[in-house]
């Protein structure tokens, strides 16, 4: 699953870690990039705890690369 952003409202700790939570009871693969509303504008800390591989995000399906 690509999950392209904005599932925050304005990108707490709490609103991170929560949505954290829910991607890890996925029975499926998923990767992350955040949306303007997942982080602060100030502030990318508590984006960055939740989900530290990174903002970029690089991998293969079926003979598919996404970057």
């Amino acid at each position: 699953m690509l999950i392209a952003g904005d599932l925050t409202e304005d990108g707490t700790p709490q609103q991170c870690g929560r949505l954290r939570e829910i991607l890890a009871g996925l029975k499926m693969p998923w990767y992350c990039v955040p949306g303007n509303h997942d982080h602060r504008k100030d502030d990318r800390g508590p984006y960055a705890a939740s989900f530290p591989a990174g903002f970029n995000q690089t991998f293969e399906v079926g003979g598919w690369r996404f970057i």
